[in-house]
């Protein structure tokens, strides 16, 4: 998880941004320590923090990193400028964490988790808003698993997590 130190509305990439309707950041506070809470205290999960970083408000959406798979990941390729600074910090994070780091080729847009979600032995992939359907190949091919495609078609579900 990454606090929401920086979590702010600075750019628009999607329908849901709007420099015009900032973020409420003592809500926003509010509701990241109570997720925080339930899930270290009540649940007692381990919970590892990513330090928030200025100008990478969208750093607390932790499931785009990439795709974790026990102590593999394929590291997410951001689609859009704004968030590509945050590459070089999630691929630090899993390197010290010791996680062996699969890179897809620069050009594929891919964001991780965002847009891959596990259904048993099925990997449900999202595609085309952030994510390109070649990165479904490229994880099928090399997770051996089968990947069902689901083509996202309202921009306001830009993101597979945004339907499911």
């Amino acid at each position: 998880m990454c606090p929401p130190d920086y979590f702010r509305i600075e750019y628009e990439i999607n329908p849901w941004m709007s420099l015009k309707n900032p973020a409420d950041q003592k809500r926003a506070r509010q509701q990241w320590d109570g997720l925080y809470h339930l899930l270290k205290e009540k649940l007692q999960l381990s919970i590892e923090l990513l330090e928030p970083k200025p100008g990478l408000p969208d750093l607390v959406f932790t499931a785009n990193a990439g795709l974790v798979t026990g102590k593999k990941v394929w590291i997410s390729n951001f689609k859009f400028p704004e968030r590509q600074g945050e590459q070089p910090l999630y691929r630090d994070w899993f390197s010290r964490s010791q996680y062996e780091i699969i890179s897809l080729p620069s050009e594929t847009a891919f964001e991780g988790e965002g847009d891959f979600l596990w259904m048993g032995n099925l990997l449900f992939a999202g595609y085309p808003f952030r994510t390109d359907i070649s990165s479904h190949v490229f994880i099928s091919k090399e997770l051996q698993c089968e990947v069902i495609s689901l083509e996202l078609v309202h921009p306001k579900f830009y993101h597979l997590d945004t339907c499911f």
